[in-house]
């Protein structure tokens, strides 16, 4: 394959991957708080949230009823 070709798969690819880690889909029995560069940014409440790649750090917090 010549370079001309490769160059413009990668990226689309690499844009591809970029999209799919931006979403976050929170289910109805969890709550996800999320940091940015490591400190307290905001909390998700269920559904489907965009975050940051790269930057943002979901971290997921179940919630249960006894």
């Amino acid at each position: 394959m010549p370079i001309e070709l490769i160059i413009p798969i990668a990226l689309a690819l690499l844009v591809i991957y970029t999209i799919f880690k931006g979403l976050c889909i929170v289910q109805q029995s969890q709550t996800v708080i999320v940091e940015r560069l490591g400190k307290y940014y905001r909390t998700l409440s269920s559904g489907v949230n965009i975050i940051i790649p790269f930057i943002d750090r979901p971290r997921p917090m179940r919630w249960r009823y006894t």
